[in-house]
């Protein structure tokens, strides 16, 4: 009995490393995937500025080249400011598209340096914001709601 159960001791031993001699020990290496990177989708205004000028009417193309160059030399600011009202009003009243004109009335209160401007546009984007469905437009609105909110802090920090 003894002889068998070395025999087979002897034998499984044998077995045994005959596996890591010859054996492969190494697990078979998988492909490992990179990390899916959720890309946040970026909204660039000055582009979705441009695609909005393709449906505008030959006239109001004509109003709107002519506030953009409105501003010449002299009291750059404060001239700026008017032409970036203006153009927040053409969006508004003319074309009806709402990321132009609060880009427009944010870059008047940016350069109007006005605390109430910078609450006003800021708000305005806020109540915007709940009906985004697109989230570039929602990382884009919300980014500049939070500037407008930061820079009227800076003028006023007490409040």
């Amino acid at each position: 009995m003894y002889k068998k159960q070395l025999i087979i001791s002897i034998a499984a031993l044998a077995l045994v490393i005959l596996l890591f001699k010859f054996g492969s020990t190494v697990a078979p290496k998988t492909k490992v995937q990179a990390p899916v990177v959720n890309k946040v989708p970026t909204f660039d205004i000055l582009q979705f500025i441009d695609a909005e000028k393709k449906h505008l009417t030959p006239s109001q193309i004509i109003s709107l080249g002519k506030l953009e160059n409105s501003v010449t030399r002299g009291d750059v600011s404060n001239q700026l400011i008017t032409a970036n009202t203006q153009l927040a009003n053409f969006w508004k009243d003319s074309a009806r598209s709402f990321e132009p004109y609060v880009y427009y009335l944010s870059e008047a209160a940016k350069l109007d340096k006005s605390e109430k401007n910078l609450t006003f546009a800021a708000q305005l984007i806020l109540e915007n914001l709940r009906a985004e469905q697109d989230e570039a437009k929602l990382n884009w609105k919300t980014a500049q709601a939070i500037a407008l909110f930061e820079k009227a802090i800076e003028l006023n920090p007490k409040q």
